[in-house]
């Protein structure tokens, strides 16, 4: 092999290492909030937003959250917070935690379960480039 081949396989070698390296997320964005009910904060559940295509974010990452206490922060995927600014729709997950009830009772919702459908929802934000609380407000009639 002659010096100026293995010197371009090793550049190859190097820019593509560099290529898997790179997440190619881009810019994101400290995303945290709370979640109440009614005038109660919700205790746990799972915030996730997904991106609303026809408001012209077509990202293909949907960022998402552990409420706790009604508090929540985003993250991209593990051990990266923060969203991508633009238009999401917001699906909101919450189920008593069954080792609370009664294993013959009939299974309940913490909240309506509209939430959990970021379509039916109704739930939107737009993200901008500044760090910001995104607070949602529920109501527990369906």
């Amino acid at each position: 092999m002659t010096r100026r081949a293995f010197v371009l396989l090793g550049s190859a070698t190097l820019l593509a290492l560099a290529g898997c390296a790179k997440d190619n997320i881009g810019k994101t964005v400290l995303v945290r909030g709370t979640v109440t009910v009614g005038e109660q904060t919700l205790p746990f559940g799972t915030i996730v937003f997904v991106p609303d295509g026809a408001g012209g974010n077509n990202s293909r990452h949907e960022p998402r959250g552990k409420i706790e206490a009604g508090k929540y922060t985003l993250f991209i995927r593990p051990g990266r917070e923060g969203a991508t600014p633009g238009r999401y729709k917001v699906a909101i997950f919450s189920n008593p935690d069954p080792a609370l009830n009664n294993p013959y009772a009939e299974p309940t919702l913490a909240i309506p379960l509209r939430y959990a459908n970021a379509g039916a929802s109704q739930l939107t934000v737009d993200i901008t480039e500044e760090e910001r609380s995104y607070d949602f407000h529920l109501t527990s009639d369906e």
